[in-house]
C-alpha cells in the first residue's frame, strides 16, 4: 500500500534497473537502463545526480577495461563511449567536473580542481 503511495523518479527505477542488470550480467539492459536514468535525471536529480555520474563511470570503466582485455575496443568506443561522455558533459555543465578533455587511461576528464579530481578518480577506483 505504501509502496503505491510513493511515486519514485524515473532516473532512480531506472538507475536501480541498471545495478540489477549489473549484478546480472546483463551488458544490454545495463546499458539501455544507464543512458534512461541520465536522460530522465538531468534538470530534476539535482545534487543527487554526482552518485549516478560515479555509478556510470565506474560501469564504463569497467567495460573499458573488459574490452581493451579481450581486444574489443572498437566495441567499446561504438556503444559504451557514448554513455559515459553524456555524463561527463552533464557532469561540467553542473560543476562536478571542469570542461576539458578526458584522461585516456582512467576516462576520467582532466580537472584545474585536483583535490576535487582525486576524490573522484580515488571513489571510482575503489569502485572498479
Amino acid at each position: 500500500m505504501l509502496h503505491q503511495l510513493v511515486k519514485v523518479p524515473v532516473w532512480l527505477s531506472k538507475w536501480n534497473l541498471a545495478k540489477h542488470a549489473v549484478a546480472s550480467n546483463n551488458g544490454d539492459s545495463v546499458l539501455q537502463n544507464y543512458k534512461k536514468s541520465l536522460n530522465a535525471a538531468k534538470y530534476v536529480a539535482d545534487s543527487l545526480f554526482i552518485f549516478l555520474y560515479v555509478d556510470i563511470c565506474v560501469f564504463c570503466k569497467r567495460a573499458y577495461q573488459e574490452f581493451k582485455r579481450d581486444n574489443k575496443d572498437d566495441l567499446f568506443y561504438r556503444f559504451y563511449e557514448s554513455l559515459g561522455g553524456d555524463a561527463v558533459k552533464y557532469a561540467t555543465l553542473l560543476g562536478y567536473t571542469s570542461d576539458s578533455a578526458r584522461d585516456p587511461e582512467t576516462l576520467m576528464p582532466r580537472l584545474r580542481a585536483p583535490v576535487k579530481d582525486t576524490l573522484l578518480r580515488q571513489k571510482i577506483d575503489s569502485m572498479v
